[in-house]
């Protein structure tokens, strides 16, 4: 009867495990990219640390890139989100950590880790490095 039951949790379980901490590496650096996006700034002038629907729709980018397997159809998903994402930061005004996380959360879609972290890293001391006052 054991051997049943973890088969059964076994087969209910899979993937989870990876979803959850891909889940926490774009959490991770939303956070990141929102606190350098927000240093050297007046309070009044924040943005959310974490801008709650960007993150949402780049981890729903993440979930859709990762279950889709045709070349062409991820270009043109790719296409799509990096244009909202680009409305989302001309209508909302909001601050430029939205297009990073985006792309991060393709690169780790793709599984592509290392370019992933490189990108976060560019993307943080690009943020961190530019003038207060600038959006």
């Amino acid at each position: 009867m054991s051997t049943d039951m973890d088969r059964l949790v076994g087969t209910l379980l899979h993937g989870w495990w990876e979803l959850f901490v891909l889940l926490l590496a774009l959490l991770f650096a939303a956070l990141l990219l929102g606190w350098a996006g927000n240093r050297g700034r007046r309070p009044a002038e924040r943005s959310p640390l974490l801008p709650a629907i960007p993150f949402i729709a780049a981890y729903a980018l993440l979930l859709i890139v990762r279950h889709v397997k045709d070349d062409l159809l991820q270009a043109a998903i790719i296409a799509v989100s990096v244009t909202v994402a680009a409305i989302i930061v001309a209508k909302s005004g909001s601050r430029a950590q939205v297009l990073p996380i985006m792309l991060l959360a393709v690169l780790l879609g793709f599984g592509l880790n290392l370019s992933s972290l490189a990108l976060l890293i560019a993307a943080v001391l690009i943020l961190s490095l530019s003038r207060a006052g600038s959006k």
